[in-house]
């Protein structure tokens, strides 16, 4: 059992009253001055909105989270009662909803409405303890025990609900984080509570130290790793500051360089790389470009939180601190950014991002120049979380528009995405690629994901090779080797209008002022077309054009597909494929030659350019390299 004393002064969790002045001061330096001024015009805003509603609670109720926690943080520091009364009656609002969770099927006890719940709850109990009146004190004492508490307590020691072991799945992070939280609140009130922050209080440690992976990435995608990751953080900065320590995790954890996944996914259109459950739409934008979207960008409460863990800092991760969003519950200004941005200059530029980088837990490649930014997902579909059949797809921005989509959020089957299916069949939950080559040469970079072990339909060999060559354009190879011949279809989905030349073997997708250009030299004779449909996602379906490539039934198929951007207009590459693995390609006035060689295990990159493979490695080194010290 964890020793905490027996009876604080409110307010505890993340700060005390004897802190307020010096958090004061630092509140009239940029960049908090100007940010705390937008918190109080929120905290303003809020007190004209309406009072939360039961069926609010029900749909997670993720605003009534800003308005509480946001007017109880802005009482702290003004002491303006309305503020306080806006956030009591929140949490009023709350407390008189029927129940906090609901049973399904497949949940018995506590939900994310839940955690939501106890979260908002115990910060307006925590941080209006002294505005409370001894009679709603109680109130909320014996609803966040009744409606939460003890369904979090019957979830993790009686059902044992399928979220409390899963260390994939945001549900874990959400709900030991949301109900931990309540239970070190009212620590000194209840046994019941102390008990169940002695269960959140380790499953929110394990949750971390699991769900954020080598190099810093995520299986469940990064809208829901990072739901998962804050709830957590929020228990474990709280109970760590009074305990004293941390146990070694921030320090672990730091060393994974987390963060720095949640960066690099944001495309150069300030669109995410949407893999998993997650829209397009979903974190857009960075903060302050929009003045009515303030979530866009990396997670500033995670940037912060990590930057300021890191000995010496961080200039990148401070840069995603001052440039991302809060979340979609704080309206731009949450609390916890103030008391997790450590006090130091606002960011300068964003610093350079590397060319070439694989986030090896993840499994996902991030390729950049000044013209191009492709992602490649050679990860996992998980079977503990949230998924999509996935494996093998990708995302390409060329001169600053996206030319390759997913339609994201509950598109789960193969041919949603931009990979390959076999006998128009799909991969399976659980399905795991693995990488047997990343790296960069003189003028190129190179992976080859292994996708055999992928697939419903057994495969004896597919390894997709991808190539960047002088970051103008991208070539995949797909050697694919299935015990009976079987039907391979090739497939590249994009939001932008598309054209087949059938004849030609090509597509072309037309941007706003780029053109993209996709080849497929081999196999000879490939049926290459485009088809426009409807995508099918849980909020409506995607129109998409796709690029097909199917070439004729065989058992053993290699499909070479260069893509290619050139101005609007411009003609498109020429491309040749030899049986010795010599491809051509020819776009305006350069030519390149990158040769392939076919070996025991299938086909292996030589050269690009006559640059050898001296450079790439096997996937398994940390290509990432930390931004080290923060000025």
């Amino acid at each position: 059992m964890a020793l905490i004393k027996d009876s604080l002064e409110h307010p505890y969790l993340f700060l005390s009253s004897d802190e307020l002045p010096a958090l004061r001061e630092k509140f009239r330096n940029e960049p908090f001055a100007e940010r705390w001024e937008r918190l109080l015009a929120n905290a303003e805003q809020f007190l004209q909105t309406p009072v939360v509603t039961s069926e609010a609670v029900r749909r997670r109720a993720l605003d009534p989270t800003g308005v509480a926690g946001i007017c109880a943080f802005a009482w702290l520091f003004t002491r303006d009662e309305r503020y306080a009364e806006r956030a009591v009656q929140e949490s009023l609002g709350y407390a008189g909803a029927h129940q906090w969770h609901t049973v399904r099927s497949w949940n018995t006890g506590a939900d994310l409405p839940t955690a939501h719940a106890c979260f908002t709850t115990a910060l307006v109990y925590d941080w209006c303890h002294d505005y409370l009146t001894s009679e709603q004190r109680e109130y909320l004492e014996e609803t966040i025990l009744r409606k939460g508490l003890r369904v979090y307590l019957r979830s993790v020691e009686d059902y044992r609900d399928w979220w409390v072991e899963n260390k994939i799945s945001n549900w874990c992070g959400v709900l030991h984080g949301g109900c931990g939280l309540a239970g070190l609140a009212l620590h000194d009130v209840y046994a019941e509570a102390r008990y169940a922050f002695d269960h959140a209080w380790p499953h929110c440690q394990e949750f971390l130290d699991e769900v954020i992976l080598a190099d810093g990435g995520g299986h469940e995608g990064v809208m829901y790793w990072r739901y998962g990751v804050i709830f957590s953080d929020y228990l474990v900065m709280a109970a760590s500051r009074l305990l004293g320590d941390d146990r070694g995790l921030y320090e672990r954890l730091t060393g994974r360089l987390p963060g720095y996944w949640d960066i690099y996914m944001h495309g150069p259109d300030q669109v995410y790389a949407n893999l998993n459950d997650m829209n397009e739409r979903t974190f857009r934008g960075l903060y302050g470009d929009d003045p009515t979207v303030f979530q866009g960008g990396p997670s500033a409460l995670i940037n912060a939180l990590f930057e300021a863990k890191t000995p010496c800092g961080d200039e990148l991760l401070l840069w995603a601190a001052d440039n991302g969003g809060p979340g979609a519950s704080w309206k731009g200004t949450s609390p916890f950014w103030f008391l997790w941005r450590r006090e130091a200059p606002p960011a300068g530029p964003k610093p350079a991002l590397q060319d070439a980088v694989l986030f090896r837990g993840a499994g996902h490649v991030v390729w950049q120049s000044p013209e191009l930014w492709f992602v490649y997902n050679g990860g996992w579909v998980s079977d503990k979380s949230h998924h999509n059949c996935d494996l093998g797809t990708f995302f390409l921005v060329a001169n600053g528009e996206r030319f390759v989509n997913d339609p994201g959020y509950g598109a789960v089957e193969a041919s949603d995405h931009s990979t390959v299916t076999v006998n128009r069949a799909g991969q399976f939950e659980g399905a795991r690629a693995r990488f047997l080559r990343h790296g960069s040469g003189e003028g190129f970079h190179y992976f080859a994901s292994d996708l055999t072990e992928c697939y419903v339909e057994p495969l004896e060999r597919f390894v997709r090779h991808g190539v960047m060559v002088d970051g103008k354009y991208i070539v995949l190879l797909d050697d694919l080797v299935s015990p009976e011949p079987a039907e391979f279809t090739w497939r590249m989905h994009s939001k932008l209008c598309a054209t087949a030349d059938p004849d030609a073997a090509r597509t072309k997708v037309a941007g706003r002022q780029t053109d993209l250009h996709v080849v497929c030299p081999c196999p000879r004779g490939s049926r290459v077309s485009v088809e426009e449909k409807a995508l099918s996602s849980k909020h409506g379906d995607v129109c998409v054009h796709t690029t097909t490539i199917r070439p004729a039934p065989a058992a053993e198929v290699t499909i070479v597909a260069v893509l290619c951007p050139t101005a609007s207009g411009g003609e498109p590459p020429q491309a040749g494929f030899s049986a010795d693995g010599r491809l051509l390609v020819s776009s305006g006035e350069r030519q390149d030659e990158i040769l392939f060689w076919r070996g025991q295990n299938g086909w292996e990159l030589k050269s690009v350019n006559g640059a050898d493979m001296s450079g790439i490695g096997t996937g398994q080194e940390r290509s990432l390299r930390p931004f080290r010290p923060a000025e």
